[in-house]
């Protein structure tokens, strides 16, 4: 576990507190990878299927409910990609984009399902 989470850590982003900008730059970072977090849970929930025969019946037997929330959940990703995308590092945005068409040159920011 120890050895994962060393791993994990991206050793790449130092700040210095001499350098005036770093609030900035953490705030920046900070948020990159919050709403990045939060994005990559949603779009796991939604489009990340389990492998197995469990799956193929939740797929095949879903309730006017599970759509429902289904929907809402699909809302929610929607919301937090449009606020957020700016805040998104390099890979979040990637992922995004093999499910979503995202129209940044927008204001706000523009995305559908492909």
């Amino acid at each position: 576990m120890k050895t994962y989470h060393i791993e994990a850590i991206d050793r790449s982003f130092t700040l210095s507190k001499m350098d005036a900008n770093y609030p900035v730059q953490l705030i920046r970072k900070l948020k990159a990878f919050l709403y990045g977090a939060r994005i990559e849970e949603q779009i796991d929930k939604l489009f990340g299927w389990a492998s197995g025969s469990e799956s193929e019946g939740r797929k095949t037997q879903s309730s006017l409910r599970d759509r429902r929330v289904t929907t809402h959940q699909l809302a929610a990703l929607n919301r937090d990609i449009v606020s957020h995308w700016r805040d998104l590092d390099g890979p979040v945005k990637e992922r995004v984009q093999k499910l979503f068409d995202v129209d940044g040159s927008a204001d706000p920011i523009r995305i559908s399902l492909l």
